[in-house]
């Protein structure tokens, strides 16, 4: 309920939101009621809000709000309400240094990638764990990006053949596939499956080249040296 309220607070009054107590209630809800799907996506959401204010990132961080959330995707794999929700969070979080190395530690990869293979229906789940996926093996402090295992490469060109008329899942496929070029073992293993890469990715050139054509490029000149 407190996220249909939010909704119409101005600025001043979203930003008291953001405390440890606040967050601490939010978690210790989700934890104490793992069963209640509404709940689960209401407080994936609701963290999802808090990690776009000043320190909200860390805080949630830092409160235990990770394994929390990646609970939620596992207890309702299905649900792709929650599973966006909390790709979308997860998306966020990555991007604060202080939570890499918990997302390491909670394999939160392994996570995602179960989530991809069970809603490989739905693009809207794929496209959210795209960009998740992105944020978690970019760590923009250390300039490194992380190996790309070969099955969410399978994942990612069996989504762009699916889905090539879904223009936000090829532009978030592009941006993750352009971002693991710049490791070179990741590299060596897109050029293993050139021929499928080039088809997907010139699809999406010629299809979406205001969002697509650039990145998809980019990609074929690294991986054809």
């Amino acid at each position: 309920d407190l996220l249909w309220a939010v909704g119409s607070m101005d600025e001043q009054q979203k930003w008291i939101l953001l405390t440890d107590q606040n967050l601490q209630l939010i978690i210790q809800a989700m934890a104490c009621h793992l069963e209640n799907d509404e709940l689960q996506r209401a407080g994936c959401g609701m963290l999802w809000f808090l990690s776009g204010f000043g320190d909200g990132k860390r805080m949630i961080g830092q409160a235990g709000g990770i394994p929390i959330i990646l609970n939620a995707m596992l207890a309702h794999n299905e649900s792709t309400a929650i599973q966006k929700e909390a790709l979308t969070t997860l998306k966020n979080l990555a991007t604060e240094p202080f939570n890499k190395p918990i997302l390491a530690e909670l394999d939160c990869v392994r996570v995602v990638t179960y989530s991809l293979w069970i809603n490989y229906r739905h693009p809207l789940v794929i496209s959210s764990a795209l960009s998740a996926l992105n944020n978690i093996a970019v760590d923009s402090r250390t300039k490194s990006v992380a190996p790309l295992p070969t099955e969410i490469l399978d994942i990612v060109l069996s989504a762009m053949r699916r889905f090539s008329n879904d223009e936000i899942l090829q532009k978030n496929a592009c941006f993750y596939l352009k971002s693991c070029t710049y490791l070179a073992e990741n590299r060596f293993l897109m050029n293993q499956r050139a021929a499928e890469l080039l088809f997907v990715l010139q699809q999406a050139a010629t299809k979406f080249p205001q969002s697509c054509q650039e990145r998809a490029r980019s990609i074929i000149k690294k991986i054809e040296r």
